[in-house]
């Protein structure tokens, strides 16, 4: 009996001896896949590291691009600004000087007016006074006649 027990283990040590090699291959595979899988997160970690670092860069730089143009559009909004406010007040500036102009046209019409009214009635008196003239010279030529 106990020969027969002792082939029984015999044969069930040799059938483990036979599962633990093939689970310690089965194990030093897994290592190995794992080890393989490790490596390939560790690469994986260091590309998502350098992509967040590039990304973070390129955030940066457009934040500081993104400010540059905000702040040309504002010198370029200020002096916009300035250039329709002095536009206004040149305008401004026409306009008194047409309404200027205006009054002195008014004023020199108003004198072209006068002068040939006054070169009209001076015209009028001076026929008057040369037919009265030459009425007074008829006369005179008569009554010297006689």
């Amino acid at each position: 009996l106990i020969k027969t027990k002792f082939g029984i283990v015999k044969t069930i040590d040799g059938e483990n001896q036979l599962v633990t090699k093939e689970e310690a291959e089965t194990r030093f595979k897994c290592d190995m896949a794992i080890n393989v899988l490790k490596e390939a997160r560790a690469r994986l970690m260091q590309n998502v590291e350098g992509d967040l670092q590039r990304v973070l860069g390129a955030l940066d730089k457009a934040t500081e691009e993104d400010e540059q143009r905000v702040k040309e559009y504002e010198a370029r909004r200020t002096a916009s600004l300035a250039s329709v406010q002095k536009n206004l007040e040149e305008q401004e500036d026409c306009w008194g000087k047409i309404q200027q102009l205006e009054h002195q046209l008014q004023q020199l019409g108003t004198q072209r007016f006068e002068e040939i009214k006054r070169r009209m009635e001076d015209s009028d008196a001076e026929s008057k006074r040369r037919t009265e003239h030459q009425q007074f010279m008829e006369a005179l030529s008569d009554h010297k006649k006689r």
